[in-house]
């Protein structure tokens, strides 16, 4: 993108990264660690936060976003220059959940930088906040946006598009979907959906760059270099597996409805019908 070719200075900034713990979290707050920031992780409990624990000079906060108080105490004490709001719930079919963390936690947030005088953060939303049909979280991500738009806030909005790399949970369960069968991959739909698949330590990058650099007001939606059909990052996949399967193709509805099947049964599925529909939605990259 125009103007975040190259990093600006990040040295001795104060960073509140929200999520650090997370897939995404945890590669941005090392990035930013090693740009010369003073990085503060925030997440919801020390196990999530024990990897950033080793990097020193990192400072760890356990933080419920969704107890006000506790988003309250957070800013007044740290006191940063920007936020890096990545803390969510996701794959998850509870509307309610979704409106609590996404949404509640969000206005918490901007709430706790509206009486400390902190206005500059950086939102980590989604992709499917843009989709024509939105699930609870693409809902909820939206409901947040546009709170954080409404509120005038010093805003950089940035959407990925599908990460991937080790220990991301949608990636390891899209990895371990591909494993459960002999022989087979079931592919929903005919395949040709049309993805920018981005690697995480790219896009922890790209989300670095935005924030040392003159972004506010601006909404980045962010894919990696490569234009593939849904076929082609799965075969992508499995060559990095060392797996030679043959993909068979199912009908989208029948996909849908197992996926509902699923989720009614099982706590953590396999497959959820928010999964089903993101994935055979195109997406439209622009950095």
């Amino acid at each position: 993108c125009t103007g975040l070719d190259s990093m600006g200075d990040l040295s001795g900034k104060r960073m509140l990264v929200t999520g650090a713990g997370g897939f995404l979290g945890r590669h941005l707050a090392a990035n930013l660690h090693a740009h010369g920031a003073s990085v503060t992780a925030a997440d919801l409990a020390m196990s999530r936060l024990d990897r950033l624990a080793n990097l020193g000079g990192v400072k760890i906060r356990v933080c419920d976003l969704t107890r006000s108080a506790e988003a309250a105490r957070l800013v007044a004490d740290e006191r940063p220059d920007v936020v890096a709001h990545l803390a969510a719930v996701r794959n998850c079919p509870d509307e309610d959940l979704n409106y609590k963390v996404n949404y509640d936690g969000t206005k918490n947030l901007g709430e706790a930088m509206r009486m400390a005088g902190i206005r500059r953060i950086v939102f980590v939303s989604s992709m499917t906040a843009t989709f024509k049909h939105l699930s609870a979280y693409g809902r909820s991500k939206k409901l947040a946006e546009e709170y954080l738009k409404e509120n005038k806030f010093e805003l950089t909005i940035v959407r990925p598009n599908l990460m991937y790399g080790a220990g991301g949970g949608t990636f390891e369960k899209l990895v371990g979907f591909i494993r459960m069968l002999p022989f087979i991959v079931p592919v929903i739909g005919d395949g040709r959906v049309q993805k920018q698949p981005i690697h995480v330590a790219d896009m922890a990058e790209f989300l670095a760059r935005v924030i040392a650099g003159p972004t506010s007001g601006e909404t980045f939606q962010v894919g990696g270099p490569d234009r593939l059909s849904f076929n082609d990052y799965l075969d992508g996949v499995m060559a990095a597996l060392n797996l030679d399967k043959i993909k068979v193709h199912a009908p989208y509805g029948l996909c849908m409805s197992g996926a509902k099947v699923l989720s009614a049964l099982l706590a953590n599925p396999p497959l959820t019908p928010d999964n089903v529909y993101e994935l055979n939605q195109p997406v439209d990259v622009e950095c």
